[in-house]
């Protein structure tokens, strides 16, 4: 069974963790013919370096190396972040039921025992690739799902309705600690004239040069949101009212300090709002709202 190049854009690398030259030569050539890369290491120690350096796509491992044991070799590779969703497949003389079980139990994801055939290694091999390969596609799906429904997809900030699910959790934090938090919601001014003179690709074009420029003046712990159509929302925790005036008028002179072309220069109107003893997030943005 030869590697599908049509699975990977790379041929994938496997590491073979084997201390018996015979094993090792056997097992690469199997693999060599079958067209992965290869990367040969004789103990458990050795392997874990080489993994958290370049991590493999498989690993074959046998139980009983001189040092580290297999079993050990793979519970260390699992327990580490960067590297527990490396699929393992245990490729051992031990043939009893225990053995297995303790294999599976330190995270192989399969076993095969020696003497082995090559048909067997190669399928369980593509196999195991392939449903690595799967996980991680649909974990990368996943995340990009995850960041469609908190994003707002034309500025790449935070949208309406997760800026207030991370705005209850600040609330809840600030009022565990006894600190203050403020929020700043402004709206360009004008954008509708904007969008009927210049069209609305240069409407995009302001909220996206706005949304950046807003951004540059802001620290790493606060949120900021779209809030809707050109209404936009800050959280900045640990920050007074005075303090939070401050970083407002310091926005409204970000905007205002070069011209978008070729909408010309772009003006906004700010709200500040600082929380009250047992406000309800709701009530404190309409505050900063109606300021």
């Amino acid at each position: 069974m030869q590697a599908d190049p049509t699975e990977s854009l790379t041929t994938p690398t496997i590491l073979i963790v084997d201390d018996s030259p015979g094993s090792l030569d056997t097992l690469g050539g199997i693999l060599t013919d079958a067209g992965y890369r290869l990367r040969k290491i004789t103990s458990g120690e050795m392997a874990i370096a080489s993994v958290q350096a370049a991590p493999p796509d498989l690993i074959l491992l046998d139980i009983n190396l001189s040092g580290m044991s297999g079993y050990e070799t793979c519970q260390q590779l699992k327990q580490n972040r960067s590297t527990r969703q490396l699929p393992i497949i245990f490729i051992s003389a031990l043939h009893e039921p225990g053995d297995k079980v303790r294999a599976f139990s330190s995270g192989a994801v399969d076993y095969v025992t020696k003497p082995f055939q090559a048909e067997e290694v190669l399928a369980r091999v593509a196999i195991h690739l392939r449903l690595n390969a799967l996980q991680r596609r649909l974990e990368s799906q996943n995340r990009e799902l995850e960041r469609l429904a908190t994003t707002d997809p034309l500025t790449g900030i935070l949208n309406r309705r997760s800026f207030t699910d991370y705005g209850l959790h600040y609330r809840a934090q600030a009022k565990r600690y006894g600190t203050p938090f403020s929020l700043i919601l402004f709206d360009i001014d004008g954008f509708k004239s904007i969008n009927d003179e210049y069209g609305h690709d240069v409407g995009d074009k302001v909220l996206v040069v706005v949304t950046k420029r807003i951004r540059e003046q802001l620290r790493s712990v606060d949120l900021f949101a779209r809030w809707g159509g050109e209404e936009f929302i800050v959280l900045t925790p640990e920050t007074s009212v005075e303090s939070a005036a401050r970083l407002a008028e310091r926005l409204r002179q970000c905007l205002f300090a070069r011209p978008i072309e070729p909408a010309g220069f772009i003006t906004a109107s700010f709200g500040v709002a600082t929380e009250e003893m047992d406000e309800s997030f709701d009530n404190l943005v309409r505050r900063a709202d109606h300021a």
